[in-house]
């Protein structure tokens, strides 16, 4: 079954998404994560809908989806509900990302026993992944001045968004990766409203952060156990889990750089 690119509207918000397979198999419902958007799905619809109905969203202010007032993370879950009510969908596989997973595991702790299983991929939830390169941002959350924010919004230029691809990737993987990428991704974010979208986003994220020690307890409040035949795929969290998911069936595959189509299998890297 071919894809097909829908707009609903959702609580006065406009949402596109991709939609792919068999309505009546598994959903699996695919979050993206900056500065991309559905897009960054797309040579893996097609296999992944041989066995799932597959869901992938823009979500607000990202790809072909218009921005919303007052974004946060929250708000975006709100949206993705109302998106799963349109669609009839109960219950669903979870693939969270980068800024996705600030959205994802709010879907996970508000309603778990709807969630067939998680599948991670670079998602932050502990505060061991907060690095040195978080101290802008978060002396920003602390003194929301705008001096702060412009320290803490610095990524938000052409240059920044390419080095969301090719920052710290070796060489010869970098070469692999095309500019149009990043093109069409800075294209997209300097569309009217969606800057301010990515600067609301980054002072939000402090909501994510604060929410840590609930998603610690996120393996006990869900049980992604064996006996209930759930687990937790895991790509370049493995050192954040131990707190999370202590005992529960866990799939690590290795440590990969955070865009995700093709799979080169003599490096730890997936590459576009």
């Amino acid at each position: 079954m071919a894809s097909q690119e829908v707009v609903y509207e959702i609580d006065g918000a406009e949402i596109a998404v991709c939609l792919a397979g068999d309505r009546s198999k598994p959903a699996l419902l695919l979050i993206h994560g900056f500065p991309s958007s559905s897009a960054s799905f797309r040579n893996v619809i097609d296999t992944l809908a041989r066995d799932c109905f597959v869901i992938t969203p823009d979500l607000p202010g990202f790809g072909k989806s218009a921005p919303i007032e007052h974004p946060t993370f929250s708000r975006f879950a709100d949206l993705m509900e109302g998106l799963l009510a349109q669609l009839g969908v109960e219950s669903f596989h979870l693939y969270l990302h980068d800024y996705g997973a600030a959205v994802a595991l709010h879907l996970a702790t508000r309603a778990p026993r709807r969630i067939r299983s998680l599948i991670v991929q670079n998602a932050n939830a502990h505060a061991t992944g907060m690095g040195p390169q978080w101290s802008a941002t978060q002396a920003y959350w602390k003194d929301p001045t705008p001096q702060r924010e412009a320290e803490a919004t610095a990524h938000l230029t052409f240059e920044g968004i390419r080095d969301q691809y090719v920052g710290g990737v070796p060489e010869d993987i970098a070469t692999q990766i095309e500019a149009r990428l990043w093109e069409e991704d800075w294209r997209s974010m300097s569309l009217p409203g969606r800057l301010e979208t990515q600067r609301a986003l980054v002072l939000d994220y402090r909501s994510h952060f604060a929410r840590f020690r609930i998603l610690q307890n996120l393996g006990r409040s869900c049980a992604y156990t064996r006996a209930d035949r759930r687990s937790l795929t895991c790509l370049h969290m493995a050192p954040q889990l131990g707190g999370i998911l202590p005992a529960r069936e866990l799939f690590v595959f290795g440590e990969w750089s955070f865009t995700y189509t093709r799979i080169n299998p003599t490096r730890n890297h997936m590459h576009r």
